[in-house]
């Protein structure tokens, strides 16, 4: 697969007039720059065979997923180290939720590709998987921002329409530097110094 860095540029609203750029990658050493890198790469094969129950499933290092809706819509840690799940249907939405702020999540995504679509929300703004993997098998996919964010949001492109089967391995999230920590930070204070 050729090395394709796809751009989106998200603008989120946060904080008054401060704005979210978050960038989708196709290229992990790419998206791992950008992020700031390098990832905590998490394979999912440590868990064994785990069925996800709704609410938070708060056994992953680093993170938890979390489900809402009525029913799990199948999601599942699979003996092969692959998340699978379906969203739509029962299954209104599946949250990763970071147990710190972070300025990347990405990982292997496989998409079937049914007509309804598979969204991503990071800091209010949806982002259509779809559009980044181009094929009906695994594919890399990253989505960088550049400001700390702790929730990454899986739902159907239309929640009225036809559910979406998905699959996810190989979970990675970039968590600050202390050095990029301290970069924020200062631009958070420039932000709140230019207001007065």
């Amino acid at each position: 697969m050729n090395s394709v860095k796809m751009s989106v540029v998200v603008v989120a609203s946060l904080s008054g007039s401060a704005f979210a750029v978050v960038t989708g990658f196709t290229d992990q050493g790419a998206w791992e720059a950008a992020a700031g890198g390098p990832a905590v790469v998490d394979d999912l094969s440590s868990y064994g065979e785990v069925i996800l129950t709704l609410g938070s499933n708060s056994f992953f290092d680093g993170y938890s997923v979390d489900l809402d809706g009525v029913g799990t819509g199948g999601a599942n840690v699979n003996s092969g180290g692959t998340l699978v799940f379906t969203v739509g249907g029962d299954l209104d939405s599946l949250t990763f939720d970071f147990d710190a702020p972070i300025l990347g999540f990405g990982g292997s995504w496989l998409n079937t590709f049914v007509t309804n679509g598979l969204s991503l929300t990071i800091d209010g703004q949806t982002l259509d998987i779809e559009s980044f993997v181009s094929t009906p098998d695994f594919e890399f996919v990253g989505f960088a921002s550049d400001t700390p964010f702790s929730q990454a949001v899986l739902t159907v492109t239309d929640p009225g329409g036809a559910s979406e089967f998905a699959a996810l391995t190989d979970v990675l999230f970039v968590v600050p530097t202390p050095a990029s920590a301290a970069l924020l930070g200062m631009g958070g204070l420039a932000m709140a110094r230019r207001r007065r």
